[in-house]
């Protein structure tokens, strides 16, 4: 007979669990999940109460950090990944209605509903601790304090009380919360009135509660280093002084073992246990059994030394104690019982044994009404299966059939939940196998064979009895020797036995085995190898084949997000979400109503999404991929909210072309895009309407040879395009303009350029009417500031004023109402970068914005902003050159002198691209490093200098990146999340999820949610996800 080791699981207490015989709305919804994806191996298989549906916990993507999955039992729906993050620990209600779950915060989830649920945790002090009440209503858990809160969501939390617990319990009746803070305490779970304390400090402490939440009971050690209780006490739940229960002891000699409630008779009973200290630690020996009433008065000793004291002990009905011991005079235990308050003498239940006997184990049927025993009674060494009613009223009665080789191996016998039905293992030794029997509770009919396969060296692991009491599951070599599956057979032996387990490979084995409180379905588990386990569903009467619930095991790490976008309901990224390496395009709604659906169609081999954009409606979505051809990059358009795949915009390139770049156009209908569309290495500029018909027009006139589009903008209207090309002259880079119809041929907007000359960029003022360049127009290697009419109707104008030997015009900003534009250059002093204002029109002269500078000072490196209202410049400067930046206002027309915006001391300004105007055009955020320790702050800043600077964030807060706006509030990223404070001032709002794992990496605000990437799904493993806005703060 070969023994195995199942390990059932320790977070629950799961229904017919086969065991060896004994020998907001949510505030983080992630989008880039794709659903039933990647699971790896699996664990922790448990049924809902009422059967409906099983939850089990699997690796998603990474080794050890294991998400919960739910899925249907009575149907083809594949498994539902429930927990955003990794599993901590869960627990169904007891009507099977709900499902709470800790995965980094707490949640609670109605059974049948789809995603995480309703997210109840968020501080830092949020715990894994928590615990459902008996009556199915409320959760108590730890969350900056203990609270209370109905499953249903019909009404806030409830704080029971600010201290954090160590331990937490509730009442049966449901009505309190007992909770263990420097000493137990008592709370009533809708807070009606305030914790009572129970206890001062307790060390080592065992608790119990009795079935009428009248009575707690706990124990205290003067002994720890043994880890076991010197003193039981009792208190009222309700409030009231500890009493001791347990007789005062000598911790240097004397500890208490074991110990029971004993809810009948409302008694304790425990056993005394002498010991002494080895170098290899402790033995012990029993010397009294004794029983106390709950309320402290004086108990009861049941058993003295030097009669033998139990060995183990049940409670039956009647508050009567069942226990092995060896009678006085005797060598071998028998079976007694007795009652708990001490009343009579202890008594014999077994019937006399042979010479050498003993009885091995027993058991007490559900009620507690009969003793259920196995022990070599008749024959010695030939142990069988006893009935006798737990008070004596009639003899035993053997359930085993006589069999004269045959023993009982099962100890203890197994008992249907109905107590009607008992199941034992007889090892047929004559035969090389074992065989499986039923029988009556009572013996009233003779047992039954269930499976008998002899001469097979047959082999049971162990059994379990279907909740129902219909059928026994149990795992055995029934058709090859060592190859352990599992089987199902009727217990009343009507039918032959099932086999349900799916076909293992060789020496795999089953571990959990896990039965439907409808005894109708099976889960179990797997071994394979490698740490790899496989969750298997199947019938219990074998009608159907065993479904494997997890998939494969996944590959190296995928799934990070590169980039991400917003628009109307749906959120756009790119991921390898599919295959590690290989970034292709998805999108999901905002609200995670659905899982995400990949955007782009299969990739060849090396294909990969380069680029990607928004129709102006948020409708469709543009892409450029090599999706057919490696390294062949085309252009493709997908609807958002159609099942159509995507379909190619223009002609089918040849081989060698490629897209290089594109821009939707502001109406929405159409995208332009560069080419070497119609010749190899000649790249042109072309548009074709986002209908996919595969018709495009070429924009651009014919090229000199060796000519190419170097980039390209549309004006704000969607009517012409800016393109710059060497077009008429190789190398000789000019800038042209033309119509979007093509109604008009392209005409030249600079004017002729120096020997050596280039237009080197273009920028479309915001009405429409006027481009801005920058060329070596006039004199070779002398970039100045150029502005044109769109349509040439005028010639160009140098706008930027004259430059000193060595200066250029370095970079330039167009205000938002087409009027001005801002630049930098070194205008007056060689490698002394200031920032001026000049009407678009060249209306007036530039006028200089910064403060004066020294010799070494700057207007930094792309270190300035233009406020939406086109008044005022924010710019970084460092006046004295002594590389310490600070930020700056100065208003366009010239009306004032600049202000500096950042104050002095605070700590450090961090430059170009570490401020932000508000799009009231009233007030710079930006960041300063400072503090100690040294982190990143928020401050505020009037632009008109009207009021101070001041901090945005709380003391000690730190953020990553500069913040976003929206509906008149302001949202930061700290890095464990983003928080909207109103742009008035006031608290912060918590916005995202509460992860104690993984980073916010950066985010983007819409009108009614927050998108952002975190890695708080699986560490290193950066997703997208988003959290509803709410209302507007006030």
């Amino acid at each position: 007979m070969i023994l195995q080791t199942l390990q059932t699981s320790a977070w629950l207490p799961a229904v017919g669990v086969l065991t060896l015989a004994s020998g907001v709305a949510e505030k983080g919804t992630r989008l880039s999940r794709l659903e039933a994806r990647g699971t790896g191996t699996a664990s922790q298989p448990t049924f809902s109460p009422d059967g409906s549906a099983l939850v089990f916990a699997a690796d998603t993507i990474s080794d050890d950090f294991p998400q919960l999955f739910s899925v249907r039992v009575n149907g083809r729906a594949e498994p539902e990944a429930v927990s955003p993050g990794a599993i901590g620990s869960f627990e169904f209600s007891r009507d099977g209605r709900w499902l709470a779950f800790h995965a980094g915060a707490l949640y609670v989830r109605a059974l049948g509903a789809s995603g995480a649920g309703r997210r109840l945790t968020e501080g830092s002090s949020a715990s894994l601790l928590f615990a459902l009440t008996p009556d199915s209503t409320r959760v108590v858990y730890r969350d900056e304090g203990l609270r209370s809160a109905l499953l249903d969501g019909s009404a806030p939390p409830v704080l029971l009380t600010p201290s954090l617990p160590e331990t937490v319990y509730v009442t049966p009746d449901s009505t309190r919360a007992l909770y263990y803070a420097d000493g137990f305490h008592s709370v009533p779970l809708d807070a009606s009135s305030a914790p009572v304390r129970l206890t001062g400090p307790v060390a080592l402490s065992e608790v119990d509660i009795t079935p009428d939440s009248n009575w707690l009971l706990y124990s205290q050690s003067r002994a720890p280093s043994l880890g076991l209780s010197t003193e039981w006490f009792s208190v009222p739940i309700a409030g009231g002084m500890p009493v001791q229960l347990s007789l005062p002891l000598d911790p240097t000699q004397r500890v208490i073992g074991f110990h029971a409630l004993v809810p009948g008779a409302a008694r304790f009973v425990y056993m005394v246990l002498d010991y002494v200290l080895f170098p290899g630690g402790p033995s012990f020996s029993s010397v009294e059994l004794r029983s106390a009433p709950l309320d402290g008065s004086p108990g009861s000793l049941l058993v003295a030394a030097p009669s033998s004291l139990p060995g183990d002990l049940l409670v039956g009905a009647g508050g009567t104690l069942v226990y092995r011991a060896v009678p006085d005079g005797a060598i071998r235990p028998e079976l007694f019982r007795q009652q708990a308050d001490g009343s009579g003498r202890p008594k014999n239940m077994n019937a006399p044994l042979v010479p050498g006997a003993s009885v091995h184990a027993f058991a007490l049927s559900p009620d507690g009404a009969r003793v259920l025993y196995v022990a070599d009674q008749e024959v010695l060494d030939r142990r069988e299966v006893y009935s006798v009613p737990i008070d004596g009223s009639a003899a035993p009665v053997c359930l085993s059939l006589p069999s004269p080789t045959g023993s009982v191996f099962q100890l203890p016998p197994l008992v249907s939940p109905d107590g009607r039905q008992v199941v034992y293992a007889v090892d047929e030794r004559a035969l090389g196998a074992m065989a499986l029997y039923s029988a009556p509770i009572d013996g009233s009919v003779a047992a039954r064979e269930l499976v008998s396969v002899p001469g097979l060296g047959l082999s049971f692991t162990s059994q379990v009895i279907s909740p129902d009491g219909r059928r026994v599951v149990y795992i055995a070599d029934l058709e090859r020797d060592q190859q352990f599956e599992l089987y199902s057979v009727p217990i009343d032996g009507g039918a032959t036995p099932v086999r349900l387990s799916a076909p293992l490979p060789l020496g795999a084995t089953i571990e959990d085995v896990v039965l439907s409180a409808r005894g109708d379905r099976v889960a179990y588990l797997t071994y394979e190898g490698d740490g790899r386990r496989n969750l298997y569903l199947v019938p219990s009467d074998g009608s159907a084949g065993a479904i494997r619930l997890n998939a494969p095991e996944p590959g190296p790490l995928a799934g990070d997000v590169a980039d991400y976008g917003a628009r109307g309901a749906w959120a756009v990224y790119r991921a390898d979400a599919l295959e590690n390496g290989v970034t292709e395009l998805f999108a999901a709604p905002l609200d995670g109503a659905r899982p995400p659906v990949r955007v782009n169609r299969a990739l060849v081999a090396g294909g990969d999404v380069q680029e990607w954009a928004f129709s102006a409606d948020g409708a469709r979505v543009v892409y450029r991929a090599d999706q057919s051809v490696d390294g062949r990059n085309e252009l493709f358009v997908r609807t958002l909210a159609s099942r159509i795949p995507a379909r190619r915009l223009h002609p089918a390139l040849g081989a060698n072309k490629r897209v290089e770049s594109f821009t939707l156009d502001p109406l929405g209908s159409a995208v332009v895009y560069r080419a070497d569309q119609d010749q190899n290495d000649q790249v042109e500029l072309y548009r074709s309407t986002l209908d996919a018909s595969g018709v495009s027009a070429r924009l651009n006139a014919p090229l000199a040879t060796g000519g190419d589009v170097q980039a390209f903008a549309l004006d704000p209207l969607g009517v012409r395009v800016v393109y710059r090309a060497d077009q008429a002259t190789d190398e000789l880079f000019e800038l042209y303009s033309r119509p979007l119809d093509r109604s008009a041929d392209a005409v030249r907007l600079n004017l002729p350029l120096v020997a050596g000359g280039d237009v080197l960029d273009q920028a479309v003022d915001a009405l429409g009417q006027r481009v801005v360049y920058r060329a070596d127009q006039t004199a070779n290697e002398v970039i100045e500031l150029y502005s044109v009419a769109l349509d040439a109707s005028s010639p160009a104008l140098r706008i930027s004023a004259a430059l000193v030997a060595g200066g250029d015009v370095l970079d330039y900003a167009l205000d938002p109402l087409g009027v001005f534009v801002v630049y930098r250059a070194d205008q007056e002093r060689d490698e002394v970068r200031e920032l001026y204002a000049v009407p678009l029109d060249g209306s007036r002269a530039a006028l200089k914005l910064n403060p004066a500078l020294s010799v070494a000072g700057d207007v930094q490196d792309q270190g300035y902003a233009l406020d939406p209202l086109g008044r005022r410049a924010c710019f970084a400067a460092n006046v004295l050159g002594d590389g310490n930046l600070a930020l700056y206002s100065a208003p366009l027309d010239g009306s004032a002198a600049a202000l500096r915006l950042s104050p002095p001391g605070a700590g450090r300004f961090l430059g170009a691209f570490a401020f932000r105007i508000d799009p009231s055009g009233t007030a710079a955020f930006f960041l300063i490093l400072g503090g100690a320790p040294e982190s990143v702050k928020l401050w505020r800043a009037p632009l008109d200098g009207s009021g101070p600077a001041v901090p945005v964030t709380p003391p000690g807060v730190a953020v990553r990146g500069l913040p976003e706006f929206s509906a008149a509030a302001l949202l930061y990223n700290t890095g464990d999340g983003v928080f909207r404070v109103a742009l008035a001032g006031g608290p912060a709002q918590r916005l995202t999820l509460f992860a104690p794992v993984g980073f916010v990496w950066d985010f983007r605000a819409t009108p009614g949610f927050v998108v952002y990437r975190a890695d708080h799904g699986v560490p290193g493993v950066i997703d997208l996800w988003s959290s509803p806005l709410g209302p507007p703060l006030r």
